[in-house]
């Protein structure tokens, strides 16, 4: 018994270690496409940028993974 609760606390890490890891680069991948976007805007200001369109299609992306939980 005691073998089974080891072998399911470790797993139980490792999913959490790979949760945390997905938040991160999620985070990441978001705070890049933001500080594109201003750049973008800095240099052609005006235009509707790609990373622009991109930061909104991930900031819906989000909100459907919101749902899922």
């Amino acid at each position: 018994m005691e073998y089974k609760e080891e072998l399911f606390q470790n797993v139980l890490t490792q999913v959490a270690e790979q949760f945390s890891r997905a938040f991160k680069i999620n985070e990441l991948k978001t705070e890049v496409t933001n500080r594109l976007a201003m750049l973008e805007k800095r240099v052609e200001p005006g235009v509707l940028s790609e990373a622009t369109v991109h930061q909104q299609q991930m900031q819906e992306e989000d909100g459907d993974e919101s749902k899922e939980f």
